[in-house]
């Protein structure tokens, strides 16, 4: 799966919390979680 910019502009999120307000399907929650993010999603 291609990454967006935006998540270029994140940085590192190994480790990290991330909160993915209006996750919908949630593929930018997976994107980050492969990433080694620590990923909360509502929608």
């Amino acid at each position: 799966m291609e990454m967006p910019l935006s998540f270029s502009l994140l940085g590192n999120v190994k480790g990290k919390k991330v909160l993915d307000a209006g996750c919908g399907t949630g593929i930018s929650s997976k994107i980050l979680a492969q990433k080694g993010a620590k990923v909360s999603g509502i929608e």
